[in-house]
């Protein structure tokens, strides 16, 4: 009987320690492209295309990304921390991604 219950509350354990490295590994990536010169780029660029945006929307999008990393972050630690409710936080986060992903094109 003992049994059952211990692959639930280890898959949890797996699934919020996954969660956590790539949400860490998501952070430190947006981290490191915010801290990218841009300049020289965009100024070859900007003679065939209107770059004037770039900035604000860049740094809009890395923020959402952000927020979504930081939620999957704190739903892996509660998946660690065996509190199975946050498992739809994690679905809600993933699909809100996928979404976005799909907007954005």
């Amino acid at each position: 009987m003992s049994s059952g219950r211990k692959i639930p509350q280890g898959t949890l354990t797996i699934v919020g320690l996954a969660t956590v490295v790539l949400a860490v590994l998501g952070l430190w990536y947006n981290y490191s492209t915010l801290l990218l010169d841009y300049s020289l780029p965009l100024e070859q660029s900007s003679k065939t295309h209107d770059v004037t945006d770039f900035y604000p929307i860049f740094y809009t999008m890395s923020l959402i990304c952000v927020v979504f990393y930081v939620l999957l972050l704190v739903s892996g630690v509660q998946l660690i921390r065996k509190k199975p409710n946050w498992a739809f936080v994690l679905l809600s986060t993933l699909v809100l991604e996928i979404a976005y992903v799909f907007a954005v094109g």
